[in-house]
């Protein structure tokens, strides 16, 4: 199938749009797996009437968010970050952004 044209942006939004769902779908059965090992595990170690740990795998967002939050409160007590780490950090890409002499991003 070939995609072409106007239609192509549509078309990339909605594999942009399945591969989110099927990263979910992973991360959730990674945490079914992880999950029931910690149960066999504490089952074996501790006998069934322990409740055993649990994982849960955060939001992408809520990492973003948290990490922000966490940069701001240590640029504003003197923490200076390297571009190198902005980039890592945030999965920006080279020419994305400056950081300025107060280490404060402009776009």
């Amino acid at each position: 199938m070939e995609i072409g044209g106007s239609e192509s942006y549509g078309a990339t939004e909605v594999h942009k749009e399945m591969l989110g769902y099927i990263g979910i779908a992973d991360k959730k059965l990674v945490e079914l797996g992880i999950n029931k090992l910690l149960r066999y595990y504490t089952d074996l170690n501790y006998g069934t009437e322990v409740k055993s740990p649990k994982i849960k795998f955060q939001k992408k967002e809520t990492v973003v968010i948290e990490s922000e939050n966490r940069d701001k409160i240590l640029s504003e007590i003197g923490v200076k970050f390297t571009k190198e780490y902005f980039r890592k950090r945030y999965n920006l890409a080279e020419g994305d952004f400056e950081l300025t002499r107060t280490g404060v991003l402009s776009s």
